[in-house]
């Protein structure tokens, strides 16, 4: 029995396009509006690499994609990103490999002096366990926002010292 390569986090490329659509059609969700807006990041992403907009980083195995998240800045803001999608294959160890995406997205938005992550979801996905055990927390919510007993969440992760305003 042949032996795994280590796992590596990298920047898509246009090559991985076979490989991002196997694991798309895999998403939970598996809603077309889901994959549609994930295929609009995807070309805006590799039609201009000089963008920043959007980051897409993929978790890659013996040639095999196993996971992909996508971030970018948010327009407007001092060091503020967002958390677009974090996707791992359903027969892989989900937290695990979603964890080392998220440390690689961290560490990047720290080099850039980023102050914290949100992401928008909805609340009974996997990614919001996930999130949760990666110290985000949740700041918010829209109750019925995606249908009768669906919520949009709002979960943030600050780096160094969250600074509140209220009085």
């Amino acid at each position: 029995m042949r032996a795994h390569e280590p796992i590596r986090i990298r920047k898509m490329s246009k090559n991985d396009l076979p490989g991002i659509d196997d694991l798309l059609l895999q998403e939970e969700s598996g809603e077309i509006d889901f994959i549609g807006s994930l295929r609009e990041k995807i070309q805006a992403y590799l039609k201009n690499p000089a963008q920043h907009e959007y980051t897409i980083l993929i978790c890659v195995q013996d040639d095999n994609i196993l996971g992909y998240a996508c971030y970018g800045a948010i327009a407007g803001t001092e060091g503020s990103f967002r958390l677009y999608d974090l996707i791992i294959r359903a027969d892989c160890k989900r937290p695990k490999l979603a964890a080392l995406l998220l440390q690689t997205i961290e560490k990047k938005i720290r080099s850039l002096h980023g102050r914290l992550l949100i992401a928008e979801i909805c609340e009974h996905t996997s990614m919001a366990a996930i999130l949760l055990q990666n110290q985000f927390s949740l700041n918010g919510r829209i109750a019925s926002y995606f249908s009768n007993d669906q919520d949009l969440v709002f979960m943030v992760k600050y780096f160094g010292e969250k600074v509140t305003n209220y009085e």
